[in-house]
């Protein structure tokens, strides 16, 4: 009979320690910009990586399964995380807990036509960009004549002044496939000739700051006339330029 009270008295120790080797951690998380409560930060053990998420309101309370101290860790995306040493052994609330933003220094990105970032050697197409000081080089007013000079476009003339351009091969006076933009508008005429609406022939150089040229299927992000490719033609801001030209 002793014996029998003996064991169920050990069992009964034993039962208890587990629960008495236990602590409940607890506290606040809040934004150092605002002291408000920050909901769903990832608070957990460092070592084995359990814990819990904060509430709607930033608190958080979660039990420890040891009387060992332990080392808090704070995370969440756009923050910097936090680290808070817990010594074990009864319950403790750590208060309020702030966490900063963190700041990301970012590396410089080429944004091209494709309207993500791309580096230039990687385009899918051929871009070309000449700027207002290769147009001040060209030996004549017809800035069309100047494209031929750019890798993979040919210009053919039509009639005394009109230019076509020509890509890829589609070589005519009157291509349809190589869209022309003036500062991002249609430039091309109604009636599917495919001439230019007086770009290349009213436009004179000095206005014009600087012409982009993709050569290659843009249809994607230009509509069913860029077969062979876009000229974007980008002319000066009258309110920015400051010089008096005299001819």
């Amino acid at each position: 009979m002793k014996n029998k009270l003996l064991f169920i008295c050990l069992l009964l120790i034993a039962g208890i320690e587990p629960i008495l080797a236990q602590y409940t951690v607890s506290g606040k998380v809040v934004d150092a910009e605002n002291d408000e409560g920050m909901a769903g930060v990832n608070v957990f053990i460092e070592d084995t990586r359990t814990g819990v998420i904060t509430e709607t309101d930033g608190t958080f309370s979660f039990k420890i399964e040891n009387d060992e101290s332990v080392n808090l860790m704070f995370t969440f995306i756009g923050f910097e995380t936090v680290t808070k040493t817990v010594p074990g052994g009864s319950d403790i609330n750590l208060g309020t807990i702030s966490m900063s933003p963190s700041i990301q220094e970012m590396d410089e990105v080429v944004v091209s036509v494709t309207r993500k970032p791309e580096k230039i050697t990687e385009a899918p197409a051929s871009i070309s960009v000449i700027d207002s000081e290769d147009l001040d080089l060209m030996p004549t007013y017809n800035i069309g004549e100047f494209l031929n000079k750019v890798q993979g476009i040919e210009a053919v003339r039509s009639g005394v002044i009109g230019v076509g351009i020509n890509a890829r091969g589609f070589n005519s006076a009157f291509n349809v496939r190589m869209l022309q933009l003036n500062d991002g508008r249609n430039g091309m005429l109604p009636g599917g000739t495919g001439l230019p609406a007086g770009i290349y022939n009213t436009i004179i150089k000095e206005d014009i700051e600087r012409v982009e040229v993709v050569v290659g299927p843009a249809s994607a992000l230009y509509g069913p006339n860029a077969h062979a490719g876009v000229i974007n033609t980008i002319t000066k801001d009258p309110g920015l330029l400051k010089e008096l030209l005299l001819y």
